[in-house]
C-alpha cells in the first residue's frame, strides 16, 4: 500500500477524505479502521471507494474514503490511528450486511445511512495484518473535508 492523504500528524475535520493507491488481492475488500490513541477500541470505519486505472484489471488501484473521525466536540484535539487493511470479501460482506435488532447498520454501508458503530478489541476475522498501512491524525474541526483531490 503506498501512502496517501493525509501524512501522519495531520490535522483533520470530523468528516475527513482519505486517499492513496493499494495494490489489492484477489479476495480482500480494502477497508479502513480507526482507534483513539490510548484506547484499545477498534472502530470500523468502512470500506473505500476503488477506483481502478483506466484499462488495468490488476495492479495498484487508487482508492479514497471519508469516513467519521472520532466524535466532536467531545474529542476535540484527540489523535486517532487511522488504518487501511485488507478484509476477506466474505466478511466485508457480512459486515456491511450486519445491523442491530431494530436495523440499523452496525458499519458504514450506505452514505447519509445512520450507523449503531461496530467496536472490538481487534480487526475483523481474517484481516491481512501484514499488508496494512497506518497514519496518526488529530481530530480539530467539527467539519466535512471530503472535496476531491
Amino acid at each position: 500500500m503506498l501512502p496517501g492523504d493525509p501524512q501522519d500528524s495531520t490535522s483533520v475535520q470530523l468528516h475527513q477524505k482519505f486517499y492513496g493507491m493499494a495494490d489489492i488481492p484477489p479476495g480482500y475488500t480494502l477497508w479502513l479502521m480507526g482507534h483513539r490513541k490510548s484506547e484499545t477500541s477498534v472502530f470500523l470505519l468502512g470500506p473505500v471507494h476503488v477506483e481502478k486505472r483506466s484499462g488495468a484489471e490488476s495492479g495498484p488501484a487508487t482508492w479514497n474514503a471519508c469516513p467519521q473521525i472520532g466524535d466532536f466536540p467531545s474529542q476535540k484535539g484527540s489523535q486517532f490511528e487511522i488504518t487501511a487493511a485488507f478484509v476477506p470479501e466474505a466478511q466485508s460482506a457480512y459486515l456491511l450486511g450486519a445491523t442491530t435488532y431494530t436495523g440499523i447498520q452496525l458499519t458504514p454501508a450506505k452514505a447519509g445511512a445512520p450507523v449503531a458503530g461496530l467496536v472490538s478489541t481487534q480487526f475483523p476475522p481474517g484481516t491481512d495484518p501484514r499488508h496494512q498501512a497506518s497514519v496518526w491524525v488529530t481530530l480539530t474541526g467539527g467539519g466535512e473535508n471530503c472535496s476531491t483531490r
